[in-house]
């Protein structure tokens, strides 16, 4: 007697339940996008890559905190690159003091700084409530990106910005450039540091720009997916999450568990003179052609001096928090940092005020103000921001 012939695989039908499984992801994923942000999923993507400044904010970026105007810019209104009639316009360049991050060790219940909170926003209504802007529209362009120094913000300014025909320029960002004293190598003087090094993306851009390989093509299919699908992009976020954590817990266990063998590396020897002054030289190359295309454009510009945290802790008066976070972050900034980046400061000042430039400095305020002014070990809480921006207001008009 034959046995029963075994059941067909009913391939169309399996295939059916995958494509219908993977929609009811797929749509499940858009509402809990849509839940969490409150706006359609688009992507995750903080950034895009940029012919000038080498990133910019990404406008599609979908986030219930970094919300970013179709100008790229960290505002909630949109504007037109020609300025309209009647306006005062403000444009701000920086990084993420700027850019209002959040970042080094912070309490877990820490609120991020929202785009309607920044010291953008908080200068913009100051300025319009101004009787002297009476009947004029008031622009205040927040077009900071996170990492960015002096050598990504002035790239944009001299490639596109400065077109858009501002009345004032605000260069923030300092932090980015003067953060920790570069040590002196070799007889030759060589010095490394950060405006001589390439930008943090600037391996991810050569690499997605220039390679044609199997890998690289491997991580184009990937960002297209997580473009255009949530779930894509849902489950690349939790395996970030996850490696992350794993990480974490490694470096965790390996700190306890293994002793560090042979001796301690040399200290970084202090710069010298000369050193200090190429340095600083370098960042001052950048400033001075915004200075001179500022100028030829009849727009004014002043710079911003940004600190840590710890640069200003021994001065400032702090309550319970803020002290809590000078503690937590003692690291991200050492005496002779302290020490390196006021010098700093004062050539930079020095160097400005003989052009006719103002350094606003916000030391005197800083040191004054009893209350919080710092999420982190560098950024501001949305009061810092507001702060921050009646420091500027008081300062330039």
């Amino acid at each position: 007697m034959n046995a029963p012939a075994a059941p067909a695989v009913r391939w169309p039908r399996i295939l059916g339940l995958l494509i219908l499984a993977l929609l009811l992801t797929e749509l499940a994923a858009r509402i809990a996008f849509w839940v969490w942000s409150g706006e359609s999923y688009r992507n995750l993507d903080l950034y895009r890559w940029s012919p000038y400044g080498l990133v910019r904010n990404n406008p599609q970026a979908t986030s219930n905190a970094f919300k970013i105007n179709p100008n790229g810019f960290r505002n909630l209104e949109t504007f037109q690159p020609r300025k309209p009639p009647d306006t005062y316009r403000v444009l701000m360049l920086g990084g993420s003091v700027l850019y209002a991050g959040l970042g080094g060790w912070y309490p877990p219940e820490t609120r991020r700084v929202p785009t309607s909170e920044t010291i953008a926003q908080h200068l913009a209504e100051r300025l319009r409530a101004d009787p002297r802007w009476a009947g004029r529209r008031v622009e205040v362009l927040n077009a900071a990106v996170n990492f960015n120094r002096i050598v990504e913000v002035s790239g944009a300014y001299l490639g596109e910005f400065i077109n858009w025909d501002p009345d004032l320029v605000i260069v923030f960002g300092s932090a980015n450039n003067f953060f920790h004293p570069p040590p002196e190598h070799g007889d030759g003087g060589q010095i490394v540091h950060s405006l001589a090094s390439p930008h943090v993306w600037a391996a991810e851009f050569d690499r997605r720009a220039n390679e044609h390989t199997l890998m690289t093509l491997l991580e184009t299919a990937h960002l297209t997916a997580r473009h255009y699908s949530a779930a894509a992009a849902l489950a690349h976020k939790f395996l970030s999450k996850a490696i992350d954590a794993a990480l974490a817990l490694s470096e965790r266990l390996r700190v306890r568990t293994v002793p560090l063998d042979g001796p301690a590396p040399p200290p970084a020897q202090p710069l010298s003179d000369a050193a200090f002054d190429r340095y600083v030289d370098d960042y001052l190359a950048h400033a001075d052609a915004m200075i001179a295309a500022a100028r030829r454009r009849q727009q004014k510009i002043v710079f911003f001096w940004e600190y840590f945290l710890a640069h200003v802790a021994p001065a400032k008066p702090m309550g319970a928090a803020e002290a809590l976070l000078a503690r937590h972050n003692q690291s991200h900034a050492t005496a002779s940092d302290r020490e390196f980046t006021l010098r700093a400061r004062d050539r930079v000042a020095r160097e400005l005020a003989a052009q006719g430039v103002e350094l606003i400095d916000p030391w005197p305020e800083l040191t004054a103000w009893p209350k919080q002014v710092y999420i982190d070990y560098l950024h501001y809480t949305a009061e810092g921001n507001e702060f921050m921006a009646e420091v500027l207001y008081r300062r330039i008009w």
